[in-house]
């Protein structure tokens, strides 16, 4: 059994949504003592981890004590920066709220395939890496997209759940301005990602929607290309 809806979002406002041992945004509920050793499923025995910090720590003994010392250091770290100031109550609201909207967007872009001998030729620019001819199932026709270089990958994965399913098709822009809160995909080694990014500097964030994946930080020199994704089409 899993902590109570209740407990895991009050777990992520005290931690302001990042893990407790190295503070990146990306966060899951974690028993402290588990389950399977008589752990309870209530808030004292529930610490915000990533999952690179849990997979790390999570099942070591010597650890437990640790982990929640740096939990409640972390909670009154939050509290001192935001306590139960307005202002807080307004960036959790508005964080919802920007979510919320990024996500409504996306679903009107829900379009169905027609037929149109331009769009059929579209190809991506020469100067971004291109696809090969035998890397290419077939070609789809998207009302709407004017963009030349702009092209159809189809979704694996489900870190993007539940807006992003696996197999549905996404069109990506080699060339469209790729601003914080986009969902791109993005190349690191040899590696693609579909993910939210924010950009921090030197670094990258990769934001996954669905909460049983871990948000990563890139540096921006592993980045070989970031494509916004600028179309969903599913249930084809």
């Amino acid at each position: 059994m899993s902590f109570p809806e209740n407990i895991r979002l009050e777990v992520r406002k005290k931690s302001a949504f990042r893990c407790c041992r190295c503070h990146e945004i990306g966060i899951d509920i974690h028993h402290i003592i588990p389950q399977s050793n008589g752990g309870s499923d209530d808030i004292e025995n529930a610490t915000p981890l990533c999952q690179n910090c849990h997979d790390r720590f999570g099942d070591n003994v010597q650890k437990r004590k640790e982990i929640t010392q740096m939990r409640d250091w972390w909670y009154s770290v939050v509290e001192e920066k935001y306590g139960s100031s307005e202002q807080y109550k307004n960036d959790l609201a508005q964080l919802s709220k920007d979510i919320k909207k990024y996500i409504d967007e996306h679903h009107h872009l829900l379009t169905n395939l027609t037929s149109s001998s331009e769009s059929r030729q579209a190809k991506p620019d020469k100067t971004h890496p291109p696809f090969a001819a035998k890397n290419i199932d077939k070609y789809v026709t998207v009302d709407s997209v004017h963009d030349k270089n702009a092209f159809a990958l189809e979704v694996k994965g489900r870190s993007m759940l539940p807006r992003i399913q696996n197999g549905d098709i996404i069109v990506v822009s080699p060339r469209a301005t790729v601003k914080s809160g986009d969902i791109c995909v993005v190349r690191v080694g040899d590696e693609d990602t579909l993910k939210i990014v924010n950009f921090d500097g030197d670094n990258i964030h990769l934001i996954p929607l669905n909460p049983s994946y871990a948000a990563m930080t890139i540096p921006k020199s592993q980045v070989a290309f970031i494509w916004k994704v600028i179309k969903l089409i599913a249930d084809i």
